[in-house]
């Protein structure tokens, strides 16, 4: 076969010769570092705006299809565009001038050589089964020569010379001309290409999942799933989305606000008001129904404590802080107004398993935008269910107590028994992420990165909040997304939007078929 090499500098291009390799459709071999993620205390989950009709969209627009007749040229070898796989500042093991390295976990199975081009010098760095990090090029060339230069290649036969128990490699490339100004931007154009071995399955990022088959539980219909790139975003927890405002917090306080009118554009950073003397997790965060003051921008904001004071003899569960959102000509700040407290959060057969110790008694949080009704659920171990309980959500004026936050006096309201005006059980859910709620259905993510066989697999249930019916339950591991998941949430434009701890933001297609 002749080998053509493409540049490709387009992303939607990419999407379409990825989708062209033969057995695209299957898992991936990509594994993204996840440089903020916690232990199994990680989580993300993303609340909603205003509801609305979710588009339809194709999986790839008309203008990123490939004619057919061009199909084994193509895919013969694959450009990456560095725009699409690098990220700042690379990783754990990349060396400080390299700046920025591939995302992806390259399978060496999947591919034959990799070759780098134009200005750019290149290493890579190799992992074994698990991740672990085994070496990097200076093993292949034999001194203290690092990089390789124009013209030279990577061959996956070299690199398990060099590291034999290797499986993955993430490559980092560095400017040629590297100075200490260089940047980003610097990087525009193709540097390397990889080789694919035939019928390999390869997939360099996590552009577009596999469209994926599952039967609706309800009503037995078999539906489709299938997601496109928007764009990438911090590697923080949760986050929510307010018409083309996404804010995205970390597990320490953190935030970042982006723009979502033209792919994803970051517009400003801070830190939560009063983080330094109560720091939410962020698993979930959702924009609340109303506004603390007519004028403002945003509704409330809400993002839960889960599991940061876990080691602590008082570990905060079932507490969700609410925040006020501004923004001025000297930018964005957040103001902590109200604290929601569960009541009942120590109770045994109500919050908490009757004999056992649950190993997530925290609570996640999630609002109704149309209704304004508040969920809050925990997963009861022993009884393997995941419990729910609805309130009404309080207006920001309201309280019950206060709770003294650095000096500052803060409305907090119980939430008790006799304020439930709904509950529920459904599916046990291990190890919950983040959730919204749209047109009526509950998504919850659940688990953490994949491992096969375990209980705490990447996924996300929908729950029918009106029948109270667990109506789906999709293994996101088996659409090619194999990282925690940590974000979900919808806009107009984009229908839902999901992330997973990578910080890639993905909008995601559930059809009937």
């Amino acid at each position: 076969m002749k080998k053509t090499n493409i540049v490709l500098l387009v992303f939607a291009e990419i999407l379409a010769l990825l989708a062209l390799l033969a057995g695209c459709s299957s898992g991936t071999a990509a594994e993204t570092m996840a440089a903020n993620t916690d232990s199994p205390d990680t989580t993300g989950a993303a609340e909603t705006q205003k509801s609305g009709t979710q588009e339809t969209k194709p999986a790839y627009s008309e203008t990123t299809q490939i004619q057919e007749e061009d199909n084994e040229e193509m895919a013969s070898s694959i450009i990456l565009s560095l725009n699409y796989t690098i990220s700042a500042e690379g990783g754990s093991y990349t060396a400080k001038s390299s700046r920025f390295a591939t995302e992806s976990y390259l399978s060496l199975k999947e591919f034959d050589s990799v070759t780098i081009s134009d200005t750019y010098r290149m290493t890579w760095i190799a992992y074994d089964d698990n991740y672990g990090y085994l070496g990097n090029t200076a093993k292949f060339l034999g001194s203290s020569r690092k990089w390789l230069n124009s013209g030279e290649s990577i061959t996956a036969d070299s690199v398990t010379r060099a590291c034999p128990n290797a499986s993955y490699i993430r490559i980092a490339v560095c400017s040629a001309l590297y100075t200490s100004a260089f940047t980003m931007k610097d990087i525009t154009d193709s540097a390397f290409t990889i080789t694919p071995k035939a019928g390999s399955k390869i997939a360099l990022v996590l552009p577009t999942m596999p469209e994926y088959t599952y039967k609706n539980q309800v009503s037995g219909e078999d539906c489709t799933l299938s997601s496109t790139y928007i764009g990438t975003t911090e590697k923080y927890q949760d986050g929510a989305v307010y018409g083309n405002i996404l804010i995205r917090l970390s597990s320490k306080g953190a935030y970042k606000i982006y723009s979502l009118e033209n792919g994803v554009k970051q517009l400003a950073s801070g830190t939560l008001d009063g983080v330094s003397c109560l720091a939410p997790h962020s698993n979930s965060v959702f924009f609340g129904t109303k506004k603390y003051s007519e004028n403002d921008e945003f509704p409330l904001l809400y993002c839960n404590i889960y599991n940061n004071y876990q080691k602590e003899s008082d570990r905060k569960e079932g507490i969700c802080c609410v925040y006020r959102l501004t923004k001025d000509a000297a930018g964005y700040k957040t103001e902590l107004v109200q604290l929601l407290k569960i009541g009942f959060a120590s109770e045994k057969g109500l919050w908490l398993s009757k004999n056992a110790s649950d190993v997530r008694p925290y609570g996640n949080f999630v609002c109704d935008p149309v209704s304004g009704t508040l969920y809050a659920f925990v997963p009861v171990d022993e009884s393997r269910v995941t419990r729910i309980f609805a309130f009404m959500l309080p207006d920001a004026d309201k309280y019950t107590e206060y709770t003294n936050v650095g000096g500052k006096q803060i409305n907090t309201v119980v939430l008790s028994k006799t304020d439930i005006i709904d509950s529920f059980e459904y599916a046990y859910s291990s190890y919950p992420q983040g959730a919204t709620i749209y047109n009526g259905i509950l998504y919850s993510l659940e688990g953490f990165n994949h491992v096969s066989g375990t209980r705490a697999e990447p996924g996300f249930k929908m729950i029918d909040l009106a029948s109270k019916k667990l109506i789906a339950d999709i293994p996101l591991y088996e659409c090619g997304l194999t990282l925690e998941p940590e974000m979900i949430s919808f806009n107009q434009k984009y229908g839902i939007i999901y992330s997973d701890s990578s910080g890639v933001l993905y909008s995601i297609d559930i059809r009937k078929q």
